[in-house]
């Protein structure tokens, strides 16, 4: 599903939290955090479309120091922005999700579709539509 650089950056990643390396949580490659609501197979290319290029190997962290860290970690492994993109997120957002309202009575949307236990996750690509939607009507 990743990339070897991707992936190389993920096991950075993962042994950095083990260690104790970051300020704040770090996650990602954000698509590690997908999962398909059962029933719902049949919007998973939908959904992943409406994500857009870019958001499923993205990193997400909290404070400015974790991100300095990430592009340490994705100048080792060689992996680009295009990648291993970094974002950073308020420090809230990483506790509990947004609260998002539910659809009307059949209509699926990605929130919908898609299992996302992480906040930040889940709060990262509500705030990627939210967005994409403001800057579309601008």
């Amino acid at each position: 599903m990743f990339g070897p650089k991707c992936t190389a950056m993920y096991k950075m990643v993962q042994h950095a939290t083990k260690t104790n390396q970051f300020e704040g949580p770090v996650v990602g490659p954000v698509g590690m955090y997908l999962k398909i609501n059962r029933g719902k197979e049949q919007y998973a290319k939908i959904a992943e479309l409406a994500i857009g290029p870019g958001h499923l190997d993205r990193f997400i962290v909290t404070h400015r120091a974790d991100m300095e860290l990430l592009k340490k970690f994705r100048r080792s492994t060689s992996c680009g922005t295009r990648d291993c993109s970094i974002f950073q997120i308020h420090q809230r957002a990483a506790k509990d999700k947004y609260r998002t309202p539910s659809p009307p009575e059949g209509v699926e949307t990605v929130a919908s579709v898609l299992n996302i236990d992480d906040p930040m996750v889940f709060n990262y690509l509500v705030g990627t539509f939210a967005q994409i939607k403001h800057d579309s009507y601008e």
